[in-house]
């Protein structure tokens, strides 16, 4: 075998093993439920987000959920609760802060979505009537 065949071999086993190693890596994406800062200097404002962990705090997210203003008296919080739970079942971990904010606004993982399903899942079914 020459030096340029093992040379060859080797970039094909480093290339191989690059490739599964990269793929490895996408499978494992955690996706995190955090603040992203927005607002001016001294003036913050939050957007509730869905971004990839590595992602830096203002940087790429893949969804807005929702937003979080700690200036007004009482904080405001808007949350779409319909996405915050998808995001959540689908395996999201939220962070501290935005954890907190969603057990506030009544938003768990296992929660139902609206009252009338909640109502509709302790329902007892009807007792046929006596003939």
């Amino acid at each position: 075998m020459t030096a340029t065949a093992s040379v060859i071999a080797t970039g094909d086993v480093i290339a191989f093993f690059t490739r599964v190693w990269k793929r490895q890596r996408q499978e494992q994406r955690v996706i995190r439920l955090r603040l992203r800062r927005m607002g001016a200097k001294k003036r913050p404002s939050y957007r509730i987000v869905a971004a990839d962990q590595r992602s830096p705090r203002d940087g790429r997210f893949i969804e807005t959920i929702g937003i979080y203003d700690p200036l007004t008296d009482p904080a405001t919080v808007r949350i779409n609760e319909e996405r915050a739970r998808y995001w959540l079942t689908v395996g999201a971990q939220p962070s501290d802060t935005v954890g907190d904010l969603l057990r506030k606004a009544g938003i768990t993982r296992d929660a139902p979505a609206d009252a009338a399903a909640a109502a509709s899942a302790t329902e007892q079914p009807a007792e046929p009537a006596a003939v």
